[in-house]
């Protein structure tokens, strides 16, 4: 199990780090702001005893699931997951200490490695976990090139007509797609960037992918849209998890995520790994009433595996319902 000792990065912090970034990539310089506060500020919100390290907050990611988690070419440990639990840590005045659990968040939780597993879905009716308000809406989603977006899902299969569907092969979503249509309405590709080149070819008009992995590779080619979750049942809220018996890391948390999303710290956030789009899968901004109720207007009878059977990459075996790690070029940051 990798640990990383990261020191707490100030809600400043995260922010000023993509200005820069949004200006390297306009073209300007001078990126120059003012210091973070040192660590001997920090005033920690949660008591003595309650966090394994006091003034310490340990998260516990997936480091093979990019853009969630991942690694830079510095090897540093980076990815929406670590910003996310970056700014927690600034709202509770605490230092931050990541691990990588691979998919393993609620076993480390059990296990007391973590006192936050990051990036999971609501899963099994345990008592012994408490979930967070949701930080990010994923789940399978349609993306084609803005000149073949059809106005609504519902035109979804007249566009289509004769052709595919592009996807990475053995993800969940390549195995929603072929539950609704067949596997001979799939193009399957092997990573996710294949995918995203062929749509860009125009080899199939539309591609299927989980909205998170979907949005980060869709921001490097600039005519790819995503048009909206396949269906209600396809949006999959994501959460941080806590020890219910911890109940006040469990609150403090919950409230610091609540905080970010008001505060617009989360937006910007998103915006660096996901770009401009990802605004519209926060908390809040998906209405499921507008939603068909099944993927492609096609009832299925078999369910959905869960990513920890269907995912190509992680080699996830357990039952920590986490979105698929599916295969990228890693983590590198808003900016590649």
């Amino acid at each position: 199990m990798f640990e990383a000792v990261t020191k707490k990065k100030s809600m400043l912090a995260v922010i000023v780090a993509v200005a820069c970034a949004m200006v390297v990539l306009s073209g300007l310089t001078g990126c120059q702001f003012g210091s973070q506060p040192p660590e001997s500020d920090l005033t920690p919100q949660l008591e003595s005893g309650t966090t394994i390290t006091d003034g310490t907050l340990t998260v516990g990611i997936n480091a093979s699931n990019s853009p969630y988690g991942g690694t830079n070419s510095s090897n540093e440990t980076v990815g929406l997951d670590v910003d996310v639990a970056a700014a927690i840590a600034d709202e509770l005045g605490m230092k931050l200490q990541i691990v990588d659990v691979n998919s393993n968040g609620r076993s480390a939780l059990a296990n007391k490695k973590v006192d936050v597993a990051m990036g999971l879905t609501k899963s099994g009716n345990s008592d012994q976990v408490s979930y967070t308000s949701a930080y990010i809406n994923d789940g399978a989603s349609l993306y084609c090139l803005s000149k073949n977006k059809p106005s609504s899902l519902s035109g979804f299969k007249e566009a289509l007509g004769d052709g595919k569907v592009i996807v990475q092969g053995e993800t969940a979503a390549a195995y929603e797609v072929q539950e609704a249509l067949g596997s001979d309405s799939i193009q399957a590709c092997s990573t996710m960037q294949e995918a995203f080149e062929a749509l860009e070819r125009g080899d199939q008009k539309f591609l299927v992918a989980d909205a998170v992995i979907g949005d980060y590779f869709a921001r490097n080619y600039s005519d790819a849209v995503r048009v909206d979750f396949l269906s209600s049942n396809a949006v999959a809220p994501i959460y941080a998890v806590t020890l219910t018996s911890n109940s006040e890391v469990s609150s403090k948390v919950s409230q610091a995520i609540d905080t970010i999303t008001q505060n617009g710290v989360l937006r910007v956030i998103m915006a660096k790994w996901l770009g401009s789009d990802a605004s519209t899968l926060l908390p809040g901004q998906v209405d499921i009433s507008k939603l068909p109720s099944t993927s492609f207007g096609v009832e299925t009878t078999a369910q959905t595996p869960t990513a920890s059977s269907t995912s190509s990459t992680s080699g996830n075996s357990t039952g920590d319902d986490t979105r698929d790690a599916q295969t990228s070029s890693g983590a590198s940051g808003g900016g590649n």
